[in-house]
Order: C-alpha cells, then sequence, then structure tokens
C-alpha cells in the first residue's frame, strides 16, 4: 500500500511548472490496523468471557460474554475490582495462594465459584494471565472464563446415576 501527495509547483512569476510527488510505503502499517481490527473483533466476539484489569486489579475492559454471563455492564464494572463478583465460596487463603501463583508463573487456572448481579452463585472455568512491562513488573491482567454451569449439571447427574437407579432414583 502507498500514500501519495501530490503537490504543484510554481516559479516566480507563479506559474506551475510541475508537481512534487511524494509516496510512502504504508504497508505495514495496513497490516497493523488489519491484524487490530481482526484482535477486536475477536476480543469482542468471544464466546468466553474477557477482563482486562490493570496493575491494582481495577477493570479496564470487558467484553459483550463478560455481561451475558455476569448479568454486569461495562459501566457497571469499568473501575472496580474483579472481587465483587466473589461468592463466598472461597477462603481468603484460596486467593491468596491464586495470586501468589499468577505472580510467581505468571497464570493460574481452575474452577471458581462467583456470583452473577442477580446473586446466583455459579462456577466459573478460569484463565488469567499476568502482563509484564519491559522491567519484568505486572502491568495488566487478563482472565478470561466461562460459565461452568451446564458440565456442572451433566457431572452431577453422571455421580447421581453411578450411585442410584436410574429408573427408581433409589441408592444402589
Amino acid at each position: 500500500y502507498i500514500l501519495q501527495t501530490v503537490s504543484p509547483q510554481y516559479d516566480d512569476n507563479g506559474e506551475c511548472i510541475g508537481e512534487i510527488l511524494m509516496m510512502h510505503d504504508v504497508t505495514q502499517e495496513r497490516e497493523d490496523h488489519d491484524q487490530l481490527l481482526l484482535w477486536s473483533l475477536v476480543y469482542k466476539h468471544s464466546g468466553e468471557a474477557i477482563v482486562i484489569s490493570d496493575a491494582n486489579n481495577r477493570i479496564l475492559s470487558v467484553n459483550d460474554s463478560f455481561t451475558r454471563i455476569t448479568g454486569s455492564s461495562p459501566e457497571e464494572e469499568i473501575g472496580a475490582n474483579p472481587n465483587l463478583l466473589a461468592s463466598g465460596r472461597h477462603s481468603p487463603e484460596f486467593y491468596q495462594q491464586m495470586w501468589e501463583t499468577l505472580q510467581e508463573e505468571g497464570h493460574w487456572k481452575g474452577e471458581i465459584w462467583n456470583k452473577r448481579k442477580d446473586g446466583t452463585i455459579y462456577p466459573e472455568w478460569i484463565t488469567i494471565t499476568t502482563l509484564r512491562d519491559d522491567h519484568g513488573k505486572p502491568c495488566n491482567y487478563i482472565a478470561i472464563f466461562s460459565d461452568a454451569s451446564s458440565y456442572k449439571e451433566k457431572e452431577a447427574r453422571i455421580h447421581f446415576l453411578a450411585h442410584h437407579d436410574a429408573l427408581t432414583g433409589l441408592p444402589n
């Protein structure tokens, strides 16, 4: 891709005697723009919830799936700490261990029970990644999660069927 600029050149009498043509190769800028556009579409339309927070763990951005899963709008979440979703099912030690692993290894993944805006508690499968600046200092956190409710329901059904009669529901 080429960015072209044409300017007329005049002599001392004000007559046009030619043109100055400048061309600049903008191929890399165009490719970068297209890549950023693609990434923004992936972020916006991902089936997984995505939360981006700053070094102080204040939410900077959430995608549409976050809103669908939690019931909270971006306006309600921007600037807040993601712990507002905490269900109360996990101990402070659980979160401390999670953050220690996140700081030491740069990522953490597992199952967490969180709370939707309407108060219902649900399971999430979540991966949190630490982004670091050029000096190795954490600058952002990226959390990607999905609602694991349907998996938990299927797991409970399988467990029930393994220990109960399928026809009567009585214990084996």
